[in-house]
């Protein structure tokens, strides 16, 4: 048999739809009721979650509760459901994001088979095998495009960690090395760290030895910052770090 026909959600209100526990297709079904008709948001423990065409905000708890399971069978059946390529399942802080896959098949009864005959009083459900086909090739490319958001996002961590790992004391260790005439560190003081490392964060340049060596070098040659004009001043680790000062230097403001 193929085709399929529309059930309005009011089942859900029927008293053969509160009889439990659920079978596991009743349970299926249950999902495919559930998922949102539209874009929608909800305030969940004080938290708005954002609910895409296809979704549902139900978690493992909420689910045991309303097909009479254990909070393990429903577990079990949702990760059997993933496995088959018929959700996808995002866990969150306050719930779980279940997209049900070929969600349009579902709604509109458009799959490859249909005839000019197919329409939506013809038959109860599409064939098993042919769903089966459909969920996992849409599944298919869910998972793809969220394992490519997933990659992007651990690249962008990988970066992140890069940007956030300010190596203070390797630089401070060099600034007094190449300029043991200016005033030493003798504490990287919290203050320190955190000007030296919003000057590392700012600016690419700013992220590895090669610069830092170069900018020593670059102060060096300064008789300005050297304290070598007579003024009686002289630059220090604080001014040398300051990301306005890092700028003006290596622009040569201070020849």
């Amino acid at each position: 048999m193929a085709g399929w026909v529309k059930v309005d959600r009011s089942i859900q209100d029927h008293w053969l739809w509160s009889e439990k526990p659920f079978s596991k297709a009743q349970a299926w079904i249950d999902l495919i009721l559930g998922a949102n008709h539209k874009k929608a948001k909800f305030m969940i423990k004080h938290r708005l979650v954002e609910v895409d065409r296809g979704q549902q905000a139900r978690s493992e708890i909420t689910l045991s509760k309303e097909w009479g399971w254990s909070r393990d069978k429903v577990r079990r059946f949702l990760k059997l459901l993933e496995s088959d390529g018929m959700v996808i399942q995002q866990k969150t802080n306050v719930t779980t994001l279940l997209t049900i896959c070929n969600y349009e098949g579902f709604q509109s009864g458009a799959t490859p088979s249909n005839t000019p005959d197919d329409t939506p009083d013809d038959t109860a459900v599409d064939t098993p095998t042919r769903q089966q086909s459909i969920h996992k090739q849409e599944c298919n490319k869910e998972k793809k495009v969220k394992n490519e958001k997933n990659n992007h996002l651990s690249s962008n961590n990988d970066e992140s960690k890069k940007v956030d790992n300010c190596p203070h004391d390797s630089i401070a260790k060099l600034y007094m090395e190449i300029l043991p005439e200016l005033p030493r560190v003798a504490k990287l003081t919290d203050k320190r760290k955190k000007m030296l490392g919003a000057t590392w964060k700012s600016d690419e340049r700013f992220r590895n030895r090669e610069f830092w060596t170069n900018y020593f070098e670059t102060i060096k040659k300064s008789d300005f910052l050297m304290g070598k004009t007579g003024s009686g001043w002289n630059a220090d680790f604080d001014f040398v770090i300051n990301q306005n000062k890092v700028i003006k230097i290596i622009e040569g403001g201070y020849e």
